[in-house]
């Protein structure tokens, strides 16, 4: 017994008893239910015509296949088939890359563009920010979109569908331009080509032939670029002989020794109550470990930390620095809940600025090493232990990572330079900056910074 699957929507097989297969079916027709609460979409469509036969499909060949290299064509504006829209634009005085692409929903301009011309941006929005985006491209057309801030390298902005749509452009395929009305005026924008080879591409070869002739010219200019880290032309001799005069200001390295008990120690004071910490030491690869103990050695040797036998227990870690080194610091985030926070004022950059008012001459004396130069008030050495595989280890010096060392490095270098500061001296942490009218008054102030430095 055989069952064959029959049509039985049509109004032959009610009428004759005899249907047909439903691929046949003169009737088709495709009926979509929907659902008020969710869209629905359709995965298949039934299109008429004759169901398809195994016999019928049609695969790809299998074999070699053989790539061909289109050549270049002859039509010079051939190039803008393939290309985006890519123009430029100047905003703030700068000049920024532009792409208008009618496959973008929303206008966007890059984070940099933002952060770089600081640019005005507006509430946060869902997906980022906005930014309103004045620009003008010559001087025919001026114009500000709002666009969202997200980072891409492709351009500085980028025009979607929204400025098409505010402006009703019209996009001509085989020019690549777009044409709107603009305060009365009918712009076209004309595309950039990118064949041409960009501003900031610097070209640093140049033919043989094109060299050979420059030789040949009376006057020959090159010019290298290059980058320096060198701070420009060397010390006044004036600024020499006084730095000689204080040569134990400036010494090579710094003394091994423990530096001694100033009137402003470092001082730790712990909630009442609160709970002793005691953290594990942290994990490290065989690099760390040796870099770690190495510094740890040197430490012992200088006397600026010793051995511990503390209940207050933090572990240690490396903070790289600017040159590539290291410094032994320790995680402090336990010990911090449980410190009195001082808050010594720190002063804002533009009040110092404010003091440099009618100077002309400058100098900058960095102070190096100098939270290890100030002593921790004697009975809190206990406080900054910290713990590696091999130990525990105390300062007896002010270490790096306490909540309250910025207030103390502060309030010592205000204490130390409390006669000069606001009158030809700025302080901000472990930079000085000497301020002068002539060079005969700078050197003289230069010579009272450096008698305080030496005691």
């Amino acid at each position: 017994m055989s069952i064959v699957k029959g049509c039985f929507s049509s109004s032959e097989l009610r009428s004759t008893g005899v249907g047909h297969m439903f691929r046949d079916c003169p009737n088709k027709h495709v009926v979509t239910l929907v659902n008020d609460s969710l869209p629905h979409f359709n995965e298949y469509i039934e299109v008429e015509g004759e169901g398809e036969d195994e016999q019928n499909l049609v695969f790809a060949n299998q074999g070699r296949m053989l790539n061909a290299t289109p050549s270049p064509e002859e039509d010079d504006d051939y190039w803008k088939c393939n290309n985006i829209f890519r123009t430029r634009c100047t905003c703030h005085g700068k000049v920024c890359n532009v792409i208008i692409d009618g496959g973008s929903c929303e206008n966007g301009v890059s984070t940099s563009m933002v952060e770089k011309l600081a640019l005005k941006q507006g509430n946060s929005v869902k997906v980022d920010k906005k930014c309103l985006v004045s620009f003008s491209i010559w001087a025919r057309y001026q114009d500000e979109v709002w666009c969202e801030v997200v980072p891409m390298d492709a351009c500085h902005l980028l025009l979607g569908r929204p400025l098409q749509f505010d402006r009703r452009t019209l996009h001509d395929g085989y020019k690549s331009t777009y044409r709107f009305k603009k305060d009365g005026n009918n712009i076209t924008l004309i595309p950039l080509d990118d064949r041409q080879p960009r501003d900031t591409e610097a070209s640093v070869t140049v033919r043989e032939t094109k060299f050979e002739r420059s030789l040949t010219e009376k006057i020959t200019f090159a010019l290298v670029v290059f980058e320096t880290n060198q701070y420009g032309p060397s010390l006044p001799l004036a600024v020499q002989s006084l730095m000689r005069d204080f040569d134990e200001v400036f010494p090579d390295e710094i003394h091994a020794d423990l530096p001694l008990m100033q009137e402003i120690q470092h001082c730790i004071d712990f909630v009442p109550g609160a709970v002793i910490p005691n953290k594990p030491a942290y994990r490290m690869n065989p690099r760390e470990y040796e870099e770690l103990q190495g510094q740890v050695s040197e430490l012992l040797q200088k006397g600026l930390i010793q051995e511990s036998k503390s209940p207050c227990v933090v572990p240690a870690l490396l903070v790289p620095k600017t040159n590539g080194t290291f410094r032994t610091c320790i995680d402090s985030h336990a010990v911090r809940k449980i410190m009195v926070k001082y808050q010594f004022p720190i002063p804002s950059f533009d009040d110092l600025v404010d003091q440099l008012y009618g100077a002309s001459i400058f100098s900058k004396i960095d102070l190096r090493s100098g939270y290890h130069q100030i002593r921790m008030r004697p009975g809190d050495e206990w406080k900054t232990a910290f713990k590696t595989r091999d130990g525990l280890y105390e300062w007896m010096v002010m270490p790096f990572g306490l909540t309250n060392a910025p207030s103390t490095f502060m309030r010592l270098r205000n204490h130390v330079f409390r006669d000069f500061i606001g009158k030809f001296l700025v302080v901000y942490f472990d930079d000085l900056l000497v301020f002068s009218n002539t060079p005969e008054q700078h050197l003289l102030h230069l010579q009272m910074i450096f008698e305080v430095l030496r005691v």
